[in-house]
């Protein structure tokens, strides 16, 4: 499992899972590929079928840790 750890206003440091960010990071693409699909041209739509499945895959490895 991948941690990082977290050290803001805590004397002990907890390990933080890695999947939030990812989470947070396949939110954003797929956002960017939703507005470059309406902006410029419409195959950009072609990549939600691997960013959309991956995002789905990480909430449900979040859920199974937690």
């Amino acid at each position: 499992m991948l941690t990082s750890k977290c050290f803001a206003m805590s004397r002990q440091p907890k390990p933080v899972p890695a999947g939030g960010a990812l989470s947070l990071l396949l939110c954003l693409l797929s956002a960017s590929i939703l507005e470059a699909g309406y902006v410029y041209h419409p195959r950009w739509y072609q990549l939600l079928y691997i960013t959309v499945p991956l995002q789905v895959l990480a909430l449900l490895g979040e859920r199974r840790r937690s």
